[in-house]
C-alpha cells in the first residue's frame, strides 16, 4: 500500500503543473491548414478558421519557438512547429482569423477572479516593415463574432507596439517595444483578465517578455467601466490593416488561472481530464496523513 501511495504521490506531483491549467496547444499538427486540428487540452473542439484575403497554417517543423529570460523557461515543443497568420491583399482585416471553444466556460457566476494567458509569437514580412495601425492580436469573448471582446497583442505605434483593450470600441493602452520586423525575434505576451470592480471581467493587463516568478507591474492595463465581458467562451487571433507578405506566428498557447499556470511549460499530451483524479488522490493522501496523526 505504501508503495502504491509513494508512486501516486509522485504521480501528483508530476501531473500538478497541467491540471492548474485551464487550455494549452503547441500546434504540434501537419503541416498546412489549422481550420480542423484539435489537439492540445481544455478545448471544445477544433480550431476554425476564416481565410477571407488570410491564410492560416501550421508551419513545417523547425519553426517552434522557445523563450527564456530569468527565471522563466519555454522550450521548444518537442514537434518543433507553429502557428502563422498571413496577409493575402492590402489593408486586410480579419477580426477571427483563428478561433477556438474552451471546454469550461468562465462566467461571472463562477469563482474564477482571475484568467491568465500566455504565447510566444514573431512578426515577418517580406513587404517592408509594420507601420503604425497595424495589428495582430489574441482575444476572448463570448462568441468567434462577439462585439463584446478584449484583447492584446500588436497595435502598431511609434516605438511601443504592444497593447491591450478592453472593449471593440476603445483604444488600446500601449507599452513595450517596437516590434522587429525578424523571423528570429520571439517575444513572450502574458494577459490577465480581471474581476477588477464588477461581476463581469473589466480589466486585462498585459507583460512583455516577462522574467519572474510573479508577475509585478505590468507593462500596460485597460478597464473597461461597463463590464461587459461576462462569459469567456471562445479565444482566438486575429489582424487588422496588414498588407500581403506580414505574418505573424504564434506558439505555446496557454490559459489558466493563476501566473504560474502560463509561465511554465506543459507537458502537452497529457490527458488534463487526470487533474479531476489527481486531485482526489490528494485528498485521500492529506485524509490519510490526518487518521495517522490522530492515531499518534
Amino acid at each position: 500500500m505504501k508503495k502504491v501511495l509513494a508512486a501516486s504521490a509522485g504521480l501528483l506531483l508530476a501531473l500538478q503543473a497541467p491540471a492548474a491549467k485551464i487550455a494549452g496547444d503547441d500546434f504540434t499538427y501537419a503541416a498546412g491548414n489549422l481550420a480542423g486540428d484539435n489537439g492540445g487540452f481544455g478545448w471544445n473542439g477544433a480550431w476554425a478558421a476564416n481565410t477571407t484575403n488570410t491564410t492560416v497554417t501550421t508551419l513545417a517543423p523547425g519553426t517552434a519557438f522557445s523563450y527564456a529570460s530569468g527565471v522563466i523557461n519555454l522550450p521548444a515543443s518537442p514537434a518543433n512547429l507553429s502557428a502563422q497568420i498571413s496577409s493575402t491583399a492590402g489593408a486586410n482585416t480579419n477580426t477571427s482569423a483563428a478561433t477556438r471553444t474552451l471546454s469550461a466556460t468562465a462566467t461571472a457566476a463562477t469563482n474564477v477572479t482571475d484568467v491568465y494567458v500566455s504565447f510566444l509569437m514573431r512578426y515577418s514580412t517580406t513587404a517592408g516593415s509594420l507601420i503604425d495601425a497595424e495589428r495582430f492580436y489574441l482575444f476572448f469573448g463570448s462568441a468567434a463574432t462577439s462585439t463584446a471582446r478584449y484583447d492584446i497583442g500588436v497595435s502598431a505605434l511609434g516605438t511601443t507596439d504592444f497593447a491591450v483593450r478592453t472593449s471593440n470600441n476603445a483604444g488600446y493602452t500601449n507599452g513595450g517595444v517596437d516590434v522587429a520586423s525578424s523571423a528570429t525575434t520571439t517575444y513572450l505576451v502574458v494577459g490577465k483578465l480581471s474581476k477588477a470592480s464588477s461581476a463581469n471581467f473589466d480589466q486585462f493587463s498585459f507583460w512583455l517578455n516577462p522574467s519572474t516568478p510573479t508577475e509585478g507591474t505590468p507593462t500596460g492595463t485597460s478597464s473597461n467601466p461597463t463590464g461587459d465581458l461576462a462569459t469567456l467562451s471562445t479565444l482566438g487571433f486575429g489582424i487588422t490593416g496588414l498588407d500581403a507578405g506580414e505574418s505573424f506566428q504564434f506558439d505555446n498557447l496557454q490559459i489558466g488561472t493563476t501566473w504560474q499556470d502560463v509561465v511554465t511549460p506543459v507537458p502537452f499530451g497529457v490527458d488534463s481530464s487526470l487533474g479531476l483524479g489527481v486531485l482526489g488522490l490528494a485528498a485521500a493522501l492529506r485524509l490519510r496523513r490526518r487518521r495517522a496523526c490522530q492515531r499518534n
